[in-house]
């Protein structure tokens, strides 16, 4: 992480010392793999401000929002932003080309046990659901028939989940 080396290093550290207790090599990098991150996010413990659900940071319950950018538009929300805020004429905002391809999703999933892809799954199934997105979308098919019978047929609109 750019802002503080010893940042990422922490958690790989703590993640390989509850996983894999004689491969942690005191000082060293120690390397994850992503199903152990997953598998170390989707237990209920303290959670990283960087992964915690948008209904926790954001506060839709308190806050009136009149704009929500999406990663998928990036490009095309920020201009309509600037514009908006009559920004548009002072700020250029460089093309946007990075996005995620749903073969490498699925390549990285793959990896994940089933169970922690629905365990993490349902810990942001709010998030799915106040922002439109398909519960689990791509990642479905790995899930094998597993699947989470409270959340199987779940769909709300944003405002179901704040009224």
């Amino acid at each position: 992480m750019k802002g503080d080396p010893q940042y990422g290093r922490r958690y790989r550290s703590e993640i390989i010392k509850l996983y894999r207790p004689n491969d942690f090599q005191p000082g060293g990098e120690n390397w994850i793999t992503f199903a152990e991150f997953i598998k170390f996010y989707s237990s209920e413990r303290y959670r990283d401000p960087h992964w915690l659900q948008y209904e926790q940071i954001c506060h839709p319950c308190l806050v009136n929002y009149d704009f929500i950018g999406r990663l998928e538009t990036l490009e095309e929300d920020t201009a309509l932003l600037l514009k908006l805020t009559g920004l548009d004429e002072r700020i250029n905002i460089p093309k946007i080309n990075q996005h995620t391809d749903p073969h490498e999703v699925l390549d990285y999933y793959s990896q994940v046990p089933p169970e922690y892809i629905i365990r993490i799954g349902e810990q942001y199934l709010n998030d799915f659901l106040m922002f439109g997105y398909e519960y689990l979308g791509s990642v479905k098919p790995l899930l094998n028939g597993t699947w989470p019978s409270n959340t199987a047929n779940k769909t709300a609109s944003a405002n179901e989940l704040i009224d």
